[in-house]
């Protein structure tokens, strides 16, 4: 009983350092950062725009449906904004309606590595029911450990996708693709730069 109790305790020192570390760690909102960082931006990253900085270095996320790579339908290949090297063909491209270009495969210089996200929102939830529990000295009731668990479970850990040779950050790998391969890279557009293919027909007319 005693070991179990001690168990417990751990599951809620746990819950509460996650959960503040989900609400108040992570990527910082881009406008804040922009205005501190715009000029050591500029000096580190070349060409990169501050926005595609913060996505591809910082791990940023886009907002849903602003990258005009949505809408791209032309034959040709999606190559890493930051050094150019080959990621991904249009032939694997289809529509997902997340909101974010998706492909069904990748060329080898993608990159897949495990990643712990940082959700704000499950992050409170399991503080705010983790916290209590280490204050008042009690064993972490149920909803701390459902919280705990839907947290990991449903942002927690995921599969994020990188450039093989600068290791930008591309976006994350989900396993509910299309047919033949199953899988979504799910990328942002901020770190994608598209090029046609010479005499290509354009599949959009």
């Amino acid at each position: 009983a005693e070991l179990v109790s001690s168990m417990l305790r751990i599951v809620a020192v746990v819950a509460a350092v996650l959960g503040c570390a989900q609400a108040f760690v992570g990527p910082p909102p881009f406008h804040g950062w922009k205005r501190a960082h715009t000029t050591t931006t500029t000096r580190l990253s070349g060409s990169l725009t501050p926005f595609e900085y913060y996505v591809i270095k910082l791990k940023g996320t886009e907002p849903a449906w602003s990258s005009p790579l949505n809408d791209e339908k032309r034959a040709g290949e999606y190559r890493c904004k930051n050094c150019g090297t080959v990621l991904f063909d249009s032939s694997t491209k289809f529509e997902s309606g997340t909101g974010w270009p998706s492909f069904f495969d990748a060329r080898a210089a993608v990159e897949r590595r495990r990643d712990f996200g940082f959700n704000p929102i499950l992050g409170l939830l399991l503080a705010a029911v983790g916290v209590p529990s280490l204050l008042q000295q009690q064993l972490p009731s149920i909803p701390v450990l459902l919280v705990g668990a839907a947290s990991v479970a449903l942002y927690g850990l995921r599969t994020e996708v990188v450039c093989r040779n600068c290791g930008g950050h591309l976006g994350h790998v989900f396993a509910d693709g299309p047919r033949p391969t199953g899988q979504r890279y799910c990328c942002n557009g901020a770190s994608l730069s598209f090029s046609k293919k010479t005499n290509a027909v354009d599949s959009s007319s």
